[in-house]
């Protein structure tokens, strides 16, 4: 069952690949609009002490920052309904990181009960701290989705509240800026070449830009900070593990497209190098289902693992 539904996904994936007129994207959406805190906080302020440690210095003081004593409830906000399944999938990803060290998950999403700030005003973006600095004192966490931004930027951050010297997270919301989805239409994709073939084409990755700034974000609102190490989610190059984790795969079904005779030539058919620029809105129904696969291959890298692992005290979570 598991062959005949991996060669189903292949299949479906390699169809998803054949050349299709797209909406580009003329520049690239702006880097993450990262952490922004409740009151004074130091730019560095010490972590409390957990049961698996790196010491004060490297990699746990400089890319974590606090994390949550209890699961993080968080609630589904303002435009957030129709990304629902985007933000389950990436609070699954997060919640696997840790699974085996911990009782309970690291992140749970409230669905049924509407936080009690629901909605945010017209021309949010233009005042986006000021209104992000008194929500996040309303005592839940919540994922906003609102366009409205500056046109061609974007501007998704984490708003978070700790307790004193940073040492335990109290609340955090978050806003995904979907800015370039209300210009350019929804289905907004990210794309990396994983194998070039001749005749100037290539097979590219096709990932959800949306569904990897949720991921991203929440890991912000989980408590990491920006790591400068490509192929990490938390980090501004996130394609990378997505591309590795398929290369194989498309070049074994690149191979044996230039077989005579092979059955998989008429599966293969790549984008010319030339037509897909960084970002792409995704308008065919089989790149659809492409970007679909390339979502589920989205990981996370060494660094936001170790990072997260930084931040939870497995002496109180642990089976």
């Amino acid at each position: 069952m598991m062959i005949a539904r991996s060669a189903a996904a292949v299949s479906a994936l390699a169809l998803a690949l054949s050349a299709s007129a797209q909406v580009s994207i003329p520049r690239k959406p702006s880097e993450c609009g990262g952490i922004r805190h409740s009151g004074m906080v130091p730019e560095r302020a010490p972590l409390t002490p957990r049961t698996f440690s790196i010491g004060n210095d490297g990699l746990c003081s400089e890319y974590s920052w606090s994390g949550w004593e209890s699961t993080m409830q968080l609630r589904i906000g303002e435009g957030a309904e129709p990304y629902l399944y985007l933000v389950e999938r990436a609070a699954g990803l997060w919640n696997e990181t840790l699974e085996g060290f911990n009782q309970n998950p690291v992140i749970e999403i409230v669905k049924g009960s509407p936080p009690r700030n629901f909605s945010l005003q017209d021309g949010f973006w233009g005042d986006a701290d000021g209104v992000s600095e008194r929500l996040v004192n309303d005592g839940q966490s919540v994922i906003y989705f609102k366009d409205g931004g500056i046109e061609g930027e974007l501007y998704s951050f984490a708003r978070l509240r700790t307790a004193p010297k940073a040492s335990k997270m109290l609340e955090a919301d978050i806003y995904i800026d979907l800015n370039h989805q209300a210009e350019y239409g929804p289905n907004l994709a990210y794309t990396e070449e994983i194998f070039p073939m001749d005749d100037g084409r290539s097979i590219y990755a096709i990932v959800d830009s949306t569904y990897l700034t949720i991921v991203h974000e929440i890991g912000h609102a989980l408590g990491l900070k920006h790591v400068p190490v490509a192929g990490n989610v938390m980090s501004y190059n996130q394609m990378p593990f997505v591309v590795q984790q398929w290369r194989p795969t498309m070049s074994i079904l690149a191979f044996l497209a230039y077989q005579e005779g092979s059955a998989a030539e008429f599966l293969v058919n790549a984008f010319g190098q030339t037509d897909l620029p960084e970002y792409m809105v995704v308008t065919e129904e089989y790149d659809l289902i492409a970007m679909g696969l390339f979502n589920w291959a989205v990981q996370l890298g060494e660094q936001d693992k170790t990072a997260l692992m930084c931040i939870y005290d497995f002496e109180d979570w642990n089976h």
